[in-house]
Order: structure tokens, then C-alpha cells, then sequence
């Protein structure tokens, strides 16, 4: 009899046994976020990303790891689909959060897809991994990258080593608005494609939406190791820029530069190098982002570009740009950017069609030294001796003058129009 009872009791010890002392099963759940037109301006995914390194019981010397962002950015660049994080210790509540944060810290991940989603320790409550998808094949996404470096390098060519930041963040931010239209009937209908948020589209693409044009920004003054960060106002719907120049910071916004309507040839700087007073003022209605930076300089709010539409083009050593004053539109050449002094080097001394103001708009052809500018009526060019020589002279229809041009290559680009309508395509 007790040979019968004993051997179902040490069964049941071994079966009980066996259980205690296993690892406890760890579910795991998934999250995702989705960007879209409603969430994709939350500020939260505009803030500086905390450097975050693994946790001491992740048996990783702290001084030998990488930072989170580091490890996720350089993950991405060679596109894993599964991030392993869990060293990391990063709460479930906010892994979305913080991988947007790195995202759009680094704009040159356009290939990245908005859909982002994570797995989590049904235990410890904390991130497992994230999961990626990307917008193209590897192959695909190797060319794509290929291109944006050239398009970031073509943006360079309007600097010069000589050039101050300021100068350099001036230059570019006309390149990017001379070269990048605003994908305003996309947006009306609802159907902005992602690319349109993105440095890819507004650099390649030449198309683009508030945050593809403060991307690209961001990507080019990075390459000029100008710092700068990407804000968001979801309130507004809006991105923007600020860029950091001899220790302050200011306001950027290329894209209201911009007409939202695009008239090749104008580049507006009423939204360049603003304070935060300024930028939130009546007349430039900036307001709901995330102040993790202050700026609080004063000293470009009033400065003269804000009323200047052309481009400023830089060649042997002067700015150029046309200014219109009191009925007359001046192409102007200064020697200093915030100097005093200035000299008129060509100037039509009457209105454009009997509208108070100015016509007259710039271009640059870095690799030839070349400045274009038009005239009501015809198209010339400032040679690198400084010499002005017309270039061409179209036919105009009764009424109509030249109102915006640009060069794309070797094509001559301009419009003709009876009215200056920045509101009509």
C-alpha cells in the first residue's frame, strides 16, 4: 500500500517541482503609431531626444554603449526591421514618443515609414523592440540617398567658406525656397503624399509641405554645422526651424517664406532669423510649440531683408538683391550683409504694371559665377567681373511683363503675367 500511494506523491512533487523553479512565461504586446494629418505636428515628437543609455542590469558597461539614439539611428541607416531596445529600459507609454523624437532629430531618414510599432514586456511593462517598415527597397533607398546627398551638396554651392552662419543660413534658406514648391492643391484635397513630408521631397521632389521644407532646412545646416532643431505647433498644423547663430537662437520659417502659390523667382525673408516675441506677434502669428529653447535676440526683427522678395545671391564678395523704394525697384550690391553701405547697379524707375511693388527677382549659377536677374521686360546677368549683359528678351503679350523667373540647369524658366496675383498659380 505504500508502495502504491509514494509514487503518485513523488510524481506530483516532481510536476510541482519542475514548475517553480521555471522562468515565468513573458507575454508580449504590440503598440503602433500611425503619423497623420491629425497627430504628425503633436510638439511631443519635436522634442530633444534624452539621452538614454542601457541600464546597469542590462550587463553593459555604461562608458562602452551607445546612446538609444544612437543605436536606433545607426539601426535604421542599415535597415533592421526589428530594433532591439530591451537593454534600454524605455516604459511602453513612451517608446512612440521617443522613437518620432529621433526620427525627426535626424531628417535625413526620409526612408523611414510613418508607422512605427513596438513590442513590450507584459511584465516589466517596459519596450521590447521596435518594428520598422521603409518606404522602398534597400537598392531603391541606397539610390534615393545617393540623390539626397547631391541635392544637399547642389544647396552648398550657394555658400562660401568666407561666409558667416548668419550668411550661410541666409543662402540656403533662398536656395530651398527658390527650389521647393509648396504642395498647397495636394493639401487642399487631402491627399499630401508622405514624400511630401519629408527633406527627400522638397530637396528631390522639389515639392513639399511645412515640415518637408523645415527637414530640408535642418539637413542642409546640419552639412554647414550650423545646429539647429525642427518645432511643431499642433494647434497650427505647422513646422518650422530654429536655427542657432553666434550662440542665439532664432525663429525660421522657409516655408512662409514661400508663396503658397508658387511665383518662381520670389523669396519673402519675414519669417528669417525671428525672435520668439516676433515670431508670435500679429504680423507673423507663430504660436502652441514646445519653448525647449528660448530666443530671445532681438537684434534681426527688424532687420532689412524682411521687406526684401528676391533672393540674395552671393558672388566675388557682395550680396546682391532687388529692392523696391517709392515707385522704383533697384538691383542693390553690397559688400557686407549688415553693412551700411550699398550701391544701385541697375534700376527701373517705374512700377511693375502700376502696382506698387517689385517685380525684379534674382538667381544664382554657382558653377558659372553667374547672377541672373529680370527686368520688367527682359532677363540679364551679373558676369563674375561684375558686368551686366541682357540674355534674353521674350515676346510679351499685350498687358503682360515678366513676373518670376528661375534658372533649372540650362532651362530659362519665367512667367508673364498682367497682375503680381501671389495667390493665383
Amino acid at each position: 500500500m505504500k508502495q502504491k500511494i509514494l509514487f503518485p506523491v513523488l510524481l506530483l512533487l516532481c510536476l510541482f517541482g519542475s514548475t517553480a523553479y521555471a522562468a515565468p512565461v513573458q507575454q508580449e504586446q504590440t503598440e503602433t503609431i500611425t503619423l497623420t494629418e491629425e497627430n504628425r505636428y503633436n510638439p511631443v515628437y519635436y522634442q530633444e531626444p534624452e539621452e538614454i543609455y542601457p541600464a546597469a542590469n542590462a550587463g553593459m558597461a555604461r562608458g562602452a554603449q551607445v546612446t538609444l539614439e544612437e543605436y536606433v539611428v545607426s539601426a535604421l541607416e542599415e535597415f533592421q526591421n526589428t530594433i532591439d531596445i530591451s537593454a534600454y529600459q524605455i516604459p511602453k507609454e513612451e517608446a512612440g514618443n521617443v522613437f518620432l523624437q529621433i526620427l525627426n532629430d535626424h531628417p535625413s531618414l526620409f526612408f523611414v515609414n510613418g508607422r512605427i510599432g513596438w513590442s513590450s514586456s507584459g511584465t516589466t511593462g517596459m519596450a521590447v523592440a521596435y518594428e520598422v517598415e521603409y518606404t522602398d527597397t534597400i537598392e531603391n533607398i541606397r539610390v534615393q540617398k545617393a540623390d539626397f546627398d547631391r541635392a544637399i551638396n547642389q544647396a552648398l554651392t550657394w555658400t562660401d567658406p568666407a561666409m558667416t552662419d548668419l550668411e550661410k543660413a541666409l543662402a540656403v534658406h533662398d536656395y530651398l525656397v527658390l527650389n521647393c514648391e509648396y504642395d498647397y492643391e495636394r493639401l487642399n484635397s487631402n491627399t499630401v503624399p508622405d514624400i511630401s513630408h519629408s527633406a527627400y521631397g522638397a530637396l528631390i521632389e522639389n515639392i513639399a509641405v511645412c515640415d518637408g521644407y523645415a527637414k530640408a532646412y535642418a539637413s542642409i545646416l546640419e552639412k554647414l554645422g550650423i545646429s539647429s532643431k525642427i518645432v511643431a505647433s499642433d494647434s497650427m498644423n505647422h513646422a518650422w526651424n530654429l536655427v542657432s547663430v553666434d550662440e542665439n537662437w532664432y525663429h525660421v520659417d522657409a516655408t512662409w517664406d514661400d508663396p503658397i502659390q508658387d511665383c518662381i523667382g520670389r523669396a519673402g525673408h519675414n519669417y528669417f532669423m525671428l525672435s520668439d516675441t516676433a515670431i508670435s506677434d500679429a504680423n507673423h502669428e507663430h504660436y502652441g510649440w514646445v519653448k525647449e529653447y528660448t530666443a530671445d535676440s532681438s537684434v534681426y526683427d527688424n532687420a532689412f531683408w524682411s521687406d526684401i522678395t528676391s533672393a540674395f545671391c552671393y558672388q566675388q564678395g557682395n550680396w546682391y538683391y532687388a529692392s523696391y523704394k517709392a515707385g522704383s525697384t533697384a538691383l542693390m550690391k553690397k559688400p557686407e550683409l549688415l553693412g551700411t553701405e550699398e550701391q544701385e547697379i541697375c534700376t527701373e524707375n517705374v512700377t511693375w504694371n502700376n502696382y506698387g511693388m517689385s517685380g525684379m527677382y534674382l538667381d544664382l549659377e554657382p558653377a558659372k559665377e553667374e547672377i541672373y536677374f529680370n527686368t520688367r521686360t527682359d532677363i540679364r546677368k551679373i558676369n563674375a567681373d561684375g558686368t551686366i549683359a541682357a540674355v534674353y528678351q521674350p515676346e510679351l503679350p499685350s498687358g503682360q511683363l515678366i513676373f518670376g523667373f528661375t534658372v533649372r540647369g540650362s532651362r530659362l524658366c519665367y512667367a508673364l503675367q498682367e497682375s503680381p496675383n501671389l495667390a493665383g498659380k
